[in-house]
């Protein structure tokens, strides 16, 4: 059988051996399916049923290749520039962090300045006052001493004064209290 299909090729003029074309393919291959093609359409009233293209279309292997490589070097520079955008915004954000960063920090420069002043005016305050109450004591004991010196019904005049005092406050604590 081998010989009748050999035969038949040669009678309609197709070569029988293979021959490479200037890109390494064969042309041997697509004559061979136009010899098929042929023999099933007389023989059987059969016609080729194309599926669908190659993926290539009448691309070479290597124009093909070329052309995948290029479209995957585009979709990577895509990629890159995604990428570059991302870093730029972030960048951009990290930039806005800093210079809040910074407000804060300037704020908080103040604000400590500011605490600083304060306690030197509270202490300078609290030494202020201290002098003031060491001077109103002394005058306060010399009115006591005054005091001291006059009685009134056997009771010197700072007792009188301390129990009318005591007096006073009791009425106004138990005058609070109903």
């Amino acid at each position: 059988m081998r010989d009748e299909f050999a035969q038949i090729f040669k009678d309609l003029g197709y070569p029988t051996t293979m021959k490479r074309d200037r890109y390494g393919g064969a042309d041997w291959v697509e004559n061979q399916k136009a010899v098929l093609q042929d023999m099933m359409l007389k023989e059987f009233g059969w016609e080729r049923f194309y599926k669908g293209s190659n993926p290539r279309g009448n691309l070479t292997l290597s124009d093909y290749c070329r052309e995948k490589a290029a479209e995957m070097a585009k979709e990577e520079e895509r990629k890159l520039e995604d990428i570059k955008d991302k870093v730029t915004a972030g960048q951009a954000t990290i930039q806005a962090q800093a210079e809040q960063m910074e407000a804060i920090l300037e704020s908080l420069d103040k604000g400590a300045e500011a605490e600083r002043q304060l306690t030197v005016r509270i202490t300078d305050k609290n030494v202020e006052l201290k002098a003031e109450n060491r001077t109103l004591k002394a005058k306060l004991e010399k009115a006591y001493d005054f005091m001291r010196q006059f009685t009134i019904n056997g009771m010197n005049m700072l007792e009188h004064f301390l129990r009318s005092i005591g007096e006073w406050v009791q009425q106004k604590v138990a005058g609070m209290s109903r």
